[in-house]
């Protein structure tokens, strides 16, 4: 696999995401392989939540080149890691499934970041929808780990 796709179906959202805006003249992503990675994260962190995902077209293009230059390319192999729960998906020749993994990761984060937006019609670049998930998502984050007895290391 040389390319990994966004959605087509998202592609006004995706668009969005890395589109500069006027007040400010930056993008909240600088580029689509930047918010990949990050619907990426989204998608695994909701992928319990039943979405589904089935057949989609192919949408922006992100080359995996792009990752590997980046030195991003980590993001798919521990994805991948993770839902397979086992070495052999990191074996030399997998490296596609790897990659169908932070693909199928990113339909699942984008499909929620839609419904994110369209919760808050009223913020209209999703920048403060953005940032509101992602201080709930550290709020709950920082919960449990106060909830978790202390690690005790001796040496």
């Amino acid at each position: 696999m040389a390319s990994v796709y966004l959605p087509l179906k998202y592609k006004a959202v995706t668009d969005s995401l890395v589109q500069k805006r006027e007040l400010t003249d930056t993008a909240i992503f600088g580029n689509n392989m930047l918010l990949m990675s990050f619907t990426a994260m989204v998608g695994h962190a909701y992928s319990d939540e039943g979405h589904e995902l089935g057949d989609f077209e192919r949408g922006t293009e992100v080359p995996v080149d792009v990752f590997e230059n980046n030195k991003r390319e980590g993001l798919a192999y521990l994805l991948a890691l993770h839902e397979e729960r086992d070495g052999e998906i990191l074996r030399e020749g997998n490296e596609g499934d790897c990659w169908e993994i932070i693909q199928k990761y990113a339909h699942i984060g984008i499909q929620v970041i839609e419904q994110w937006r369209q919760d808050r019609p009223t913020d209209l670049d999703g920048v403060d929808t953005l940032l509101f998930h992602m201080k709930t998502e550290a709020h709950k984050l920082i919960a449990e780990e106060e909830d978790s007895p202390p690690v005790s290391i001796t040496v």
